[in-house]
């Protein structure tokens, strides 16, 4: 896995940061997207493992941890997973994701649903394109009561 300094937080994400009452605004990596992040069959962006335990998961409280982790008897730990609600912002939209994480061959974290395939779409994002991700946290007196929020950025 390529380790990429964190970026400059882009002017727009000001306004997000601001409206959303964020707390804890961190940088998590720049995502270098494989082709299953931008295919529309799968509908999900994955997270190295290493990052997700080592600085997402700081960000969720236990009841949160245990929504992302929980299995199902029908299939792979998380596969049916519906997830935990999250946003996700790119210039001009926001996006109302899932985080969930997979054990199929090894732990997988992704941020998964509907919107997702939208998001490629809207960034024209390809395969090899790089992704700026930060993480936060919005606060209670925002329109979504404090939830974990990401901010993806295509550089």
């Amino acid at each position: 896995m390529e380790i990429l300094d964190a970026p400059k937080l882009p002017p727009w994400t000001q306004r997000v940061a601001n409206d959303y009452c964020a707390f804890g605004l961190n940088f998590l990596t720049v995502k270098i997207l494989d082709s299953t992040d931008v295919s529309e069959e799968h509908g999900r962006i994955s997270i190295p493992e290493l990052l997700a335990n080592d600085m997402l998961r700081i960000y969720l409280s236990l009841n949160e941890r245990a929504i992302v982790d929980s299995t199902e008897k029908d299939g792979p730990i998380g596969m049916l997973n519906d997830g935990l609600n999250v946003l996700v912002f790119i210039p001009g939209m926001r996006l109302e994701l899932k985080l969930t994480s997979w054990d199929v061959f090894d732990i997988v974290t992704n941020i998964k649903g509907s919107d997702w395939p939208r998001c490629v779409e809207y960034l024209k994002l390809k395969e090899g394109d790089k992704v700026a991700i930060w993480i936060f946290r919005s606060q209670e007196n925002s329109d979504k009561k404090d939830m974990p929020c990401f901010i993806f950025h295509k550089l």
